[in-house]
């Protein structure tokens, strides 16, 4: 239920309806709503006609699914694209509807396969969510163990059905992506990834979300663990999703940033902020970043071809030729 929002200037109460429509704010005038109890409620699915959900496997504490597009015209084995949705999203309409759609177009286009990861629903809030670690410091790094985070055994089932086709998946050709919550997924996995698996993954995307640093200034979603705190901002935090570290193996990783210059809008862009933020933290230890600036709001793309051709990065392993 709503907490009462009386205590607050009408200007705010403004902004602040505006924040709960966008990813449910539940820290208000003291008020705190605990995350929602329950079981988790897989939704994907694609009416592309090269779609189709895979489920019925476990991340240890719910049952879980995924949807894949695979081209049909493509040359095998494809690399695979993810893309994560943003809070309170799902995978029931892969590559076909909703926010990413268009990716499913270039999956036919280029030749690759589209995975549509789906965080747990109606667990830590409502509709779909990720279990980034709450507690990520200079001390830490990011936490990829299956026991900071259920999304490492998840990702782990996702590598473990596709294996199954070889022919089919080149899972040693791994690009991440994602919006608002789901960047922060593309961060967390590209990360993880990288360290258990350097050769496999070189790029990861982003739009919406970047790097939250404790102390920074930057209004923020509730932390799904404490939601009396943004992430990055609870007593044993630092940073959010990730810690910035230096990868300096062949193919390295690199960063696409993307953002508009008024997200979430233009009274306080503070998502804009963080992607700049992640982008000069990525540059500053010496990996490579690539930026693209736009005019908008939250999770609004100019231009998904712009993602694949950053994460491909001229090599032509993900775009064909």
């Amino acid at each position: 239920r709503r907490p009462k929002l009386g205590c607050l200037a009408p200007e705010t109460l403004s902004y602040l309806r505006n924040m709960y429509r966008l990813f449910f704010l539940p820290v208000v005038c003291g008020v705190v709503l605990s995350p929602l109890k329950g079981r988790n409620k897989p939704q994907c699915g694609s009416s592309h006609p090269d779609g189709r959900a895979v489920g019925n496997f476990s991340d240890g504490r719910n049952d879980r699914c995924f949807s894949v597009v695979t081209p049909a015209d493509a040359p095998h084995p494809m690399p695979v694209v993810f893309w994560f949705h943003g809070a309170k999203g799902n995978a029931k309409d892969c590559g076909a509807s909703g926010p990413g759609s268009e990716m499913g177009a270039l999956a036919v286009k280029h030749g690759f396969a589209l995975v549509c990861g789906e965080g747990v629903q109606g667990i830590f809030g409502p509709g779909g969510q990720w279990d980034i670690p709450e507690v990520i410091t200079d001390s830490t790094g990011t936490p990829c163990s299956p026991e900071d985070s259920t999304e490492i055994v998840y990702f782990n089932e996702i590598l473990k059905s596709l294996s199954e086709h070889p022919d089919t998946y080149d899972v040693n050709r791994l690009y991440f992506s994602g919006c608002s919550m789901g960047a922060g997924m593309s961060q967390y996995l590209g990360v993880c990834t990288k360290k258990a698996a350097p050769s496999v993954v070189s790029a990861f995307a982003t739009h919406s979300t970047g790097l939250k640093i404790k102390d920074d200034g930057l209004m923020w979603r509730p932390d799904n663990h404490q939601p009396q705190y943004f992430w990055s901002e609870c007593p044993r935090c630092k940073y959010y999703p990730q810690k910035v570290e230096k990868y300096d193996d062949p193919v390295g990783l690199k960063a696409c940033v993307f953002d508009n210059k008024q997200d979430p809008d233009d009274r306080d862009p503070f998502f804009y902020k963080s992607s700049v933020q992640l982008a000069e933290a990525w540059g500053a230890v010496g990996n490579r970043v690539e930026t693209h600036w736009g005019q908008g709001g939250h999770c609004e793309f100019e231009s998904f071809e712009a993602v694949v051709q950053c994460l491909d990065d001229g090599t032509g392993e993900l775009v064909r030729k």
